[in-house]
């Protein structure tokens, strides 16, 4: 029998099979039962013996693949073919085994020759662009290598905020509550966080100058050094998506250009995609169009590339938080890690090395952590470099650290003098300070931060010389190839947007068109500020309100010799009264915003009457809760209000000291809303003080707190008071249950001022219900409207409900959805509606597991009805045979104006017939 030669481009694997095809059937057989001996390395598949024994040739080469690695495949068949007497096979084995392990090891070694190569012209791409990265800051070494991670929960729902805002709240909650909790380590962003195995596509995000992109460049470094991801990752390659070129690339091409760079031709089959990572740096600078997955045309290998590249490979991405929509391209994270940017120790220490003097540098630190505002914004290291800059400049201008602004603005003005004096100076060139914040305003409005060289030649910087000088004072940055411009920092960018409202002129050459106030201008700011959906005006606003300062504009002054408008600050102040005086809207900033913004100011005169007239707090809602820091700011300003009438606070948890700082507004406001704001019993005794003293006070809203027996008995006693006028009562999802009830029936009885009451969502039950009827029933009870939702409450209740329903001439409405009170309780409960004394209007009975059985008596007790205008019974169990005494109840009662009835069983026809005759009679589609 003559050997095959074997082609050792194929592998071992082919080298193992063709010599096994060339034994007989009972030599194969003999190989077989002496494969049995030999069981399967730890890890693999395995195959069971009654299934080996069937196995052919190729099966037997392949399982043996399966049960081993392939050369200990090789080495094993080279022995059982010795044992099986065909020492020929035996020897040619071992010798071509010998080749291909030789010829294995030359690829291996071209490989990783290949390899090194990449990792070292990495290292060289990392320096390079860690060079363009530095942003000018002299001393700013970082304290660790790489700043906090924590694993978020991708979600589509955003805080109407200023991003820097926004995560700086976030980054006091996740410190706040973590303690000893251990960040997420950088080694471990790939780890399996699910039996399904770790993300493919993994997020990095942070807002403008956290470091993201020094952390993806780390990555980076690492990766090439041999330090990280060794054995997960073959090859590393970096996408940067600043300064690329609109219309011409998508994310998909620029991962097949980062690919081709290294490996040619396209489909080299040594490539294993799954061991490859793309870093995407900037994610939001790349166009949205550019996100898009269109195809590239004409060339179907690179098309193929492509999807291979995007399906295959993991894709490690960095972003601002306000990218979101880009991200959809890569169907949603699989996880998203948020950067924290720098601990309190982190920027102590970051303080000491920029002043190399720990002395000088904890000095700094301090003044800055009692500027608190910007102390919060200090977790991004850029911040914490200006900050450093302004304290510099400060110092070496003779002056003292306390007589500094403690603002936002007044720390800015200090960074711009100390950018730009030294170039000024140097070059004997005036600032086109103008242009440059045209430039800034332009970007800020249309979300962007990349510039060409178009967009200064429209600002006024022409030659080639007023460019050099921006790039030399650090303020604008170079950050492409392309001839692609930023500003150092967004939060800069949002500093000059705000100075060009203040018309900021050199001394001495004032235009009469540039000394007219820019109100125009400044009012769509405003109206814009109101109406954004993005937050991304907000530090912008809140530059402006810091720049009418006093001190910031003397400071800019003496420090630039740059005059100021005037005209801006009572444009502020004038639209501050407006806007309280017609109520911040839903979709606006909300009233914290507007304390930080007069915060700003330190114009004690300013904030007195622009609060004067306030009289209405709501804070807390719509999406944002505040945190300790937004509580002290209300506190703060709350002895500039007028009478406050209205105290709305949501999502905070308030202590006693806390609500007792609030007592002068409580003692005054006639409507008080503390949701969800840990009101425990002590602080009820403080709530029980209020209600006896504050004959004003008509509403009282404390839903979800868990206020406890103790704590309600106060509350019933406060109401109790001869002096207590409270008409309307919410608590909601309180935790109280049947044992308060008696207590509450008391309380009804007797305060004939009550007219709402709302239980919802606390497990009363039927026997707590009862308690509270006797007092419901009581000639002194006045309430018109009683909410007793989710209170666990079954048919048993509707007996004693029927009997306050016809003895109560002042209940008008009356809500009992999601208790299961069934068509027996329904049928007691019509006995009370069909009473000549019942005043109901507008009943709720949706989610009560009705069904068609008790329609004809609901029916016939509403058709004697003269006062009900206002039925629900949504998501029940009504079908069909409900629509003809519906249909006769729509006809027969003329006061019913509102029945709704979505949610149920009806057919399509049954719903026709319904909605036709409530169009016919009502005019009004309630489906």
């Amino acid at each position: 029998m003559t050997l095959e030669v074997v082609d050792m481009s194929r592998g071992l694997r082919s080298a193992l099979f063709i010599h096994l095809r060339l034994l007989t059937v009972e030599e194969l057989q003999g190989f077989r039962s002496l494969l049995e001996k030999y069981p399967p390395d730890s890890g693999s598949s395995g195959v069971p013996r009654r299934r080996r024994k069937r196995a052919l040739y190729l099966e037997v080469a392949a399982q043996m693949i399966r049960d081993y690695s392939e050369e200990r495949a090789v080495q094993l068949a080279v022995e059982l073919l010795h044992q099986v007497d065909r020492d020929d096979l035996s020897k040619q084995l071992m010798q071509v085994s010998q080749r291909g392990l030789e010829q294995k090891q030359q690829e291996n070694k071209a490989r990783a020759d290949h390899r090194k190569v990449h990792q070292e012209n990495i290292l060289k791409k990392v320096r390079e662009l860690e060079g363009k990265a530095s942003c000018n800051q002299p001393g700013a070494k970082h304290t660790k290598r790489y700043t906090d991670l924590e694993i978020v929960q991708p979600t589509h729902n955003y805080v109407m905020d200023h991003e820097m805002i926004s995560c700086a709240r976030r980054h006091q909650e996740i410190t706040s509550a973590r303690a000893a909790h251990s960040n997420l380590e950088v080694a471990k962003l790939f780890e399996p966080d699910t039996p399904r195995g770790g993300p493919r596509i993994l997020v990095l995000q942070g807002v403008a100058g956290i470091g993201k992109t020094t952390t993806a460049l780390r990555i980076l470094q690492d990766w090439a050094s041999g330090e990280l991801f060794q054995d997960r990752f073959d090859y590393a390659f970096y996408v940067g998506c600043r300064g690329v070129t609109p219309g011409q690339h998508t994310i998909g091409d620029l991962l097949v250009r980062s690919y081709l760079e290294v490996f040619k031709p396209e489909n080299d089959p040594s490539v294993d995609f799954k061991k490859l990572i793309f870093i995407i740096d900037d994610l939001d600078e790349l166009p949205q169009e550019e996100c898009d997955s269109k195809t590239l045309v004409g060339n179907k290998s690179l098309n193929l590339l492509k999807k291979r590249l995007v399906s295959n490979s993991y894709i490690l991405i960095t972003t601002r938080p306000t990218a979101s929509e880009k991200l959809r391209t890569f169907a949603w994270p699989q996880r998203l890690v948020e950067m924290l940017g720098f601990s309190e120790d982190d920027r102590k220490e970051y303080f000491k090395t920029f002043f190399g003097n720990e002395t000088i540098g904890v000095e700094v630190f301090n003044y800055a952590e009692r500027t608190e505002i910007l102390y919060t914004l200090c977790f991004i290291p850029v911040v914490c470099w200006i900050v450093c800059r302004a304290a510099q400049e400060q110092m070496e201008s003779g002056g003292h650290l306390t007589n500094a602004c403690g603002t936002s603005a007044g720390v800015y003005v200090l960074f711009l003098s100390s950018m730009l004096k030294p170039q000024s100076r140097a070059s004997g060139q005036d600032i086109n300070l103008r242009g440059l914040c045209a430039l800034a305003k332009e970007g800020t409005f249309q979300k962007k931060v990349l510039f060409d060289a178009e967009d200064l030649r429209r600002h006024g910087f022409v030659s080639s010389d007023s460019l050099a000088f921006l790039l030399r004072s650090g303020l604008l940055v170079e950050t492409t190839a392309c001839h692609m411009y930023s500003f150092i920092h967004l939060s800069v960018q949002e500093f000059l947007s705000a100075l060009f409202y203040l018309q900021i002129c050199s001394q001495g050459n004032i235009t009469h068109e540039q000394a007219m106030s820019p109100q125009a201008d400044l009012i769509n700011l405003l109206e814009a500020y109101l109406k954004q959906k993005e937050g991304h005006l907000g530090l912008t606003v809140r530059f402006l309100f810091g720049l009418v300062n006093r001190r910031v504009l003397d400071q800019m002054e003496r420090g630039l010799h740059w005059k100021m408008s005037s005209d801006v600050k009572p444009v502020l102040l004038r639209w501050v009264m407006d806007e309280i005086g017609s109520g911040l809207g839903v979709d606006s900033p909300d009233l914290i915003d507007l304390f930080y913004c007069l915060h700003e100011t330190q114009d004690e005169e300013f904030v007195k009457s622009a609060l004067e007239h306030f009289t209405h707090v709501d804070v807390g809602g719509f999406g944002r809760q505040m945190n300790t820091m937004d509580f002290r700011m209300l506190l703060s300003y709350s002895k500039n209000f007028g009478r406050v009438q209205k105290l709305h606070i949501s999502y905070y948890p308030l202590n006693v000291e806390e609500l007792r700082a609030l007592m002068p507004q409580l003692q005054t406001c006639s409507s008080l809303r503390l949701c969800a704001c840990s009101i425990t019993p002590p602080l009820c005794a403080d709530l029980n003080l209020v209600l006896c003293t504050n004959g004003s006070l008509a509403k009282l809203y404390l839903d979800d707190n868990e206020l406890g027996e103790s704590g309600v008995y106060q509350l019933w006693e406060g109401m109790k008071h001869p002096d207590c006028k409270l008409q309307t009562l919410h608590l909601d999802t309180c935790s109280l249950t049947g044992a308060a009830c008696a207590d509450l029936s008391s309380v009804v009885s007797a305060s004939p001022s009550l007219t709402e009451l709302s239980l919802t969502d606390n497990p009363l039950g039927d026997s707590g219900v009862r308690e509270l009827c006797e007092g419901l029933k009581h000639p002194g009870c006045s309430v018109k409207k009683l909410d007793l939702d989710t209170c666990s409450l079954t048919g048993a209740a509707c007996a004693d409900l029927s009997s306050v329903v016809s003895a109560s001439p002042s209940l008008t409405e009356l809500s009992l959805t999601d208790n299961p009170l069934g068509d027996s309780g329904v049928r007691e409960l019509c006995e009370g509606l069909k009473h000549p004394g019942c005043s109901v209007k507008k009943l709720e009975l949706d989610m009560n597991c009705l069904t068609d059985d008790c329609i004809p008596d609901l029916c016939a007790a509403l058709s004697q009805s003269r006062e009900m205008q206002r039925l629900y019974l949504c998501w029940n169990s009504f079908t069909d045979l409900s629509v003809r005494p519906l249909k006769q109840l729509l006809k027969s009662c003329g006061n019913l104006k509102d029945v709704r009835l979505s949610g149920n069983q009806f057919s399509p026809e049954g719903q026709e017939e319904l909605r036709v005759l409530t169009k016919e009679k009502i005019e009004q589609n309630w489906y």
